[in-house]
């Protein structure tokens, strides 16, 4: 019986790891997308400014 209390609590401490991998994953990804975009954006800007 204590053995699988221990097991429960190992699975919730792993999905705790793994949500938090997989948010700060995303935040990362999210980030990278805006950098990229930014980025493109003033790529664009120039070329129309150079003309």
């Amino acid at each position: 019986m204590r053995n699988q209390m221990r097991v429960k609590g190992n699975v919730s401490i792993g999905r705790r790891i793994l949500l938090t991998s997989l948010t700060s994953w995303t935040t990362d990804n999210v980030m990278h997308m805006h950098v990229i975009y930014i980025y493109t954006l003033y790529i664009s800007f120039t070329h129309l400014c150079s003309g």
